[in-house]
């Protein structure tokens, strides 16, 4: 098994969720439209963009919680930390 690739399979895929997870249901427009009408706005970040961070966390947290026994939190708690090692190196 190639770890690089399975990592990046999994990470693409939880990504994917999360975006599903934020999305409210009745929505016209898509992410990348609003992200971009959010950046070039004068007065700032519409109410929607701001929650979008909250809503995937909330949905993240109980997700973890509702199916990884404390083992598997802990475990997944050291793998976060692996993969900010990961980001954070200069190779």
């Amino acid at each position: 098994m190639d770890t690089a690739a399975e990592l990046m399979k999994a990470m693409a895929r939880l990504r994917a969720r999360l975006r599903t997870e934020s999305a409210p249901t009745e929505m016209r427009w898509t992410w990348s439209q609003l992200t971009t009408l959010g950046g070039s706005s004068s007065r700032g970040r519409p109410s929607l963009l701001r929650n979008i961070p909250e809503t995937r966390a909330a949905w993240l947290s109980v997700a973890i919680q509702a199916l990884l026994d404390p083992a598997e939190q802990q475990l997944l708690l050291k793998t976060a930390a692996i993969m900010n090692r990961l980001a954070d190196s200069e190779v």
